[in-house]
């Protein structure tokens, strides 16, 4: 065959290359290389030395990152002693010049190698004091990858992994931390993929603590997209937990094997043993719950950050969406669209409370807050838009509830300006109030503690005063419309447009299930504007007016509301 030919043709070659070498090969004893290995090491020992004595010495302290860096990567330490041993017990075995000439080319290929790897040391040690310290630091951080078939080696791995991000990220960074943060990411999609789950958490919490020291590019660009996809990765885990658990409980209660309480107990004890590890993980939401609000917070301290932040999230939105129209199973459906909405809820409150304190807080909303998020009636159907609103509510209800504190709420503001862009400024803020207190007295009397900034408007050329006067009265009106949209489209759920059980006579109730859709549309229709005119009556009766009396902007907010709820009445005409 025509590979043997070739293999044959090889071998007489080596044979010819050995005898050409057998008369300078002939009284060579290897066992002399024992020396050459020696010699380095007389050489690099104390070269170790005089280095790290000069490093460590500087006058500054070294952390111990560097010190593993040092230690693990520039020097070998651990690699230098095991191939010192190596060769220095290899060689004996090799004593005599009288051994064959292919054993002494062995001896000499091995040699070479060692002299070559341990002269890489000296090599790499000259090039860190040169100044190349990232180019080790980055290469020791590769190194600590874990793997996901040969894993025997990934438990020291985690440890030095933990130490050298711990220490790491507690300084601040001389070259920047881009290619550092990008193997840190890396790090944590290798602890998830292969179930340390704990070490994850632990990686992100040491990045987590020193969080103020870190890069903001590294931060926007690395770090803030894979938060959504942990996240999801260990709901995806906790899912196949609870599936896990669910078997296991079931196995437990199966009536059968009462009978069976030796065999039974084996059985509990396997599966204790099998979902042993899991049982010892419980922070499922510490993506969403502690690492995405600090990021979102120090993301709003830079303007670029901002933009990350919601490019990144309507990503991860659309995303979410997609796969929500993907499940099929109806209870999976809703646990995974609450997780969504669990992780907008963290970045909303966060958001929310931090906004006001970031530079050029009303170009956030103007050019980055995506539209379709925001309240209005062109957005009543988009699930984000609604998702924001009820967080809204659930971080606005506790400030504006706050009867012993009177102060005007200028961040609460902000984010209703921008939450709420096409809101009437004089309608939205007591109806907010009124809506969230279930009190209209409250929301005369106590008043609303926030505003609405948008009832300015620009124009080109030359307008008359009676012109612009007419600019304003139609966004004023447009502005009042739009209120009373949203209302509907939003706040359905308000007392005076809810259908209840006792707004009906008992024969309407009886017959609900047989009627007409346009039938009960007319009850609705009916019951609303029942409501609607006892609100009215009530604004108009004389205890609110008594409450009123002596109080300008009181009795204002009471006029207003009743425009309001007679603009509400036309529309349930």
């Amino acid at each position: 065959m025509w590979y043997e030919r070739i293999l044959n043709t090889a071998l007489c070659a080596v044979e010819r290359f050995v005898g050409m070498l057998d008369p300078y090969l002939k009284h060579l004893d290897p066992s002399l290389f024992q020396t050459v290995i020696l010699g380095i090491l007389a050489i690099f020992i104390p070269f170790a030395i005089v280095f790290l004595t000069d490093v460590l010495n500087n006058g500054r302290k070294r952390s111990e990152f560097e010190k593993m860096v040092l230690s693990d990567e520039v020097f070998g330490a651990k690699k230098v002693f095991w191939l010192s041993i190596f060769g220095l017990g290899l060689f004996p075995f090799f004593s005599g010049n009288d051994i064959s000439s292919r054993q002494k080319i062995l001896a000499i290929l091995v040699v070479t190698i060692l002299v070559i790897v341990l002269g890489r040391a000296f090599r790499r040690a000259l090039r860190f004091s040169e100044g190349h310290k990232s180019e080790f630091e980055i290469s020791f951080l590769k190194g600590l990858r874990l793997r996901k078939v040969f894993r025997f080696g990934n438990r020291s791995k985690i440890e030095k992994m933990v130490r050298a991000w711990t220490s790491y990220w507690s300084e601040v960074s001389e070259h920047g931390d881009r290619d550092h943060t990008e193997i840190f990411v890396n790090h944590i999609d290798d602890a998830i993929n292969t179930k340390h789950y704990d070490l994850a958490v632990s990686l992100a919490r040491s990045y987590q603590s020193h969080i103020d020291k870190r890069d903001i590019f590294s931060l926007g660009h690395y770090v803030f997209p894979k938060l959504f996809v942990w996240s999801d990765s260990l709901w995806d885990a906790e899912q196949d937990w609870l599936k896990r658990r669910g078997v296991s409980e079931r196995v437990g209660n199966i009536s059968a094997l009462n009978k069976l309480p030796a065999f039974k107990r084996r059985i509990s004890t396997a599966l204790d043993k099998i979902y042993a590890s899991d049982y010892s993980f419980w922070e499922w939401h510490y993506f969403q719950k502690e690492l995405l609000p600090a990021t979102t917070k120090a993301l709003l301290q830079n303007d670029h950050g901002a933009y990350q932040i919601f490019a990144d999230l309507k990503e991860y939105a659309n995303t979410a969406e997609v796969r929500l129209e993907n499940i099929k199973n109806e209870d999976t459906k809703r646990r995974w669209w609450n997780h969504v909405v669990n992780q907008f809820g963290y970045f909303c409150s966060t958001f929310f409370n931090s906004v006001s304190d970031a530079p050029r807080h009303f170009d956030i909303w103007e050019h980055y807050f995506p539209n379709e998020w925001k309240v209005t009636s062109g957005n009543v159907s988009n699930r984000m838009s609604r998702i924001v609103w009820k967080k809204f509510l659930e971080w606005a209800q506790p400030l504006i509830l706050q009867k012993a504190n009177n102060d005007f709420d200028m961040n609460l503001t902000h984010v209703a300006t921008g939450l709420f862009p096409g809101v009437h400024s004089g309608y939205f803020p007591i109806f907010l109030v009124a809506f969230l207190s279930g009190d209209v007295k409250y929301a005369i009397t106590g008043g609303a503690r926030f505003s609405i900034h948008n009832s300015s408007f620009s124009w080109s050329g030359e307008l008359s005063d009676a012109e612009v006067q007419t600019l304003h009265e139609e966004m004023d009106k447009s502005q009042a419309q739009e209120t009373v949209s949203a209302i509907f489209g939003y706040f359905y759920k308000w007392a005076p447009l809810q259908l209840f059980k006792n707004d009906l006579s008992e024969d309407e109730l009886s017959n609900w299930n047989n009627l007409a859709e346009d039938e009960r549309k007319e009850m609705v229709r009916r019951v609303r504007q029942t409501k609607l005119k006892g609100l009215l009556a009530e604004l108009d009766s004389e205890e609110v007016i008594k409450l009123c009396d002596g109080d300008d902007l009181k009795e204002h907010r009471r006029k207003a509301f009743i425009s309001l709820v007679k603009l509400l009445l036309e529309r349930v005409a």
